[in-house]
């Protein structure tokens, strides 16, 4: 499954965070992996953050990959992965340039 979070476009909140992960859950609802997209700008709350998670571990997604995240983001997901009562496998990759020109918008390509 992949999820794009471009906050801060998006509410920072547990709801928002919920709700974008049920809805990668719609495309993929039978999968145990979980590959994130984050700009690097990204808000990252606590609330969006544990309202994320607790829909992924929920729905049995035991390994989460993220490109691309801010240092808050992947500190408060790395977290999460060693303080989760359904534990999970967290690591950050780190995306190729080719990958990060398709995340900016059309004008700064």
């Amino acid at each position: 499954m992949t999820i794009n979070i471009t906050l801060p476009s998006m509410n920072g909140n547990r709801v928002s965070g919920e709700s974008l992960a049920r809805e990668a859950l719609r495309d993929e609802p039978r999968t145990d992996e979980a590959v994130i997209y984050a700009r690097a700008a990204a808000l990252a709350t606590w609330t969006f953050v544990d309202g994320l998670v607790s829909v992924l571990v929920a729905a049995g997604v035991t390994k989460i990959r993220m490109f691309g995240a801010g240092e808050k983001l992947v500190e408060l997901m790395e977290w999460q992965a060693e303080n989760s009562e359904s534990p999970f496998i967290f690591s950050r990759e780190y995306a190729t340039p080719e990958r990060f020109r398709d995340w900016l918008p059309r004008s700064r390509r």
